[in-house]
């Protein structure tokens, strides 16, 4: 299957939805979802029984109401019952939110790509259920953003645009391996422009010399730099997982793959863009895609 790069197809349509985090807990609530990978509840401030502070209870109902005010919530009144004769208001949600919200909080498989490019850190986590496939980013602090993806090459071009992949060539260095500690030492000194102690912490922890050197510089002028972390549910409910750790600079990229080995170490090559593209495809080719293109755009 050929590679895509940034400069071919485009994402053609996709239906988007922009939550606050009060608001996607209440949808979550609705969806009777426990949690969602990336959102963390520690805000809510609840009790360990469960009980939550007349703050937090103020800023939910104003998020329904925000929610019923967008079209997001849907009250209906319900017949009354005949024993109380009480009529009740019930709160329902349009499909293509609970679908979007769903597909993140229920996903049969999820990339979480933890990435820092020009000088911003972000996450990206793409989640597919069944044929909907999901992009969840924060944009603002406590909005979440959740966008339909229409098909395989729409998430590689994606992810293309994210990585800044487009050409690059790997350089010929021979494969080599260091300990994982050595790895992250020699980031943290590379990254602050110390590429020389990086290169010497990479030697020592098992690197060859000039590898080494070629790593520790293209991570002080990485574009991108980050993970790809690839999580597939198994029928048992269980979850498998795979990983790399990408650099990638105006010309070349390199991929880190775990040595499983005790301590911590990890293989290091240098590789083409298109080597990190058929990672990705191949860590999605088990899931079917809708190819039908979706142009609803929720806001």
């Amino acid at each position: 299957m050929p590679v895509s790069s940034t400069t071919e197809q485009p994402i053609q349509g996709h239906v988007t939805l922009a939550l606050t985090r009060e608001e996607l807990y209440l949808i979550m609530r609705i969806l009777q979802a426990p949690k969602l990978p990336g959102f963390d509840l520690g805000w809510l401030h609840a009790t360990p029984e469960g009980q939550l502070p007349p703050e937090t209870v103020h800023a939910l109902e104003g998020a329904t109401n925000a929610l019923i005010a967008r079209g997001f919530l849907q009250p209906s009144e319900e017949p009354p019952t005949s024993e109380t004769q009480q009529r009740h208001i019930k709160l329902t949600v349009p499909a293509p939110i609970l679908a979007l919200v769903g597909a993140c909080a229920f996903a049969e498989n999820t990339l979480i790509v933890p990435l820092r490019a020009a000088n911003e850190a972000r996450i990206l986590y793409l989640h597919t259920l069944r044929e909907l496939v999901v992009l969840h980013t924060m944009p603002f602090p406590d909005v979440h953003q959740f966008e339909a993806v229409t098909g395989q090459d729409a998430i590689i071009y994606l992810l293309n645009k994210q990585l800044m992949l487009h050409q690059q060539q790997g350089n010929g260095l021979p494969v080599g391996s260091a300990f994982a500690v050595h790895i992250n030492a020699a980031r943290d000194a590379a990254l602050a422009g110390k590429t020389e102690e990086a290169a010497a912490t990479l030697v020592r922890g098992g690197l060859p010399i000039e590898l080494a050197l070629a790593l520790a510089q293209a991570i002080n002028k990485a574009q991108a730099i980050g993970a790809i972390v690839a999580l597939q549910r198994k029928p048992d409910g269980s979850r498998s997982q795979d990983q790399i750790a990408v650099i990638v600079t105006s010309d070349t990229c390199f991929m880190l793959t775990d040595k499983q080995d005790k301590p911590a170490a990890m293989i290091v090559q240098s590789v083409p863009a298109t080597a990190i593209q058929h990672w990705i495809r191949d860590h999605l080719s088990h899931t079917t895609f809708n190819s039908t293109s979706a142009t609803t755009n929720i806001r």
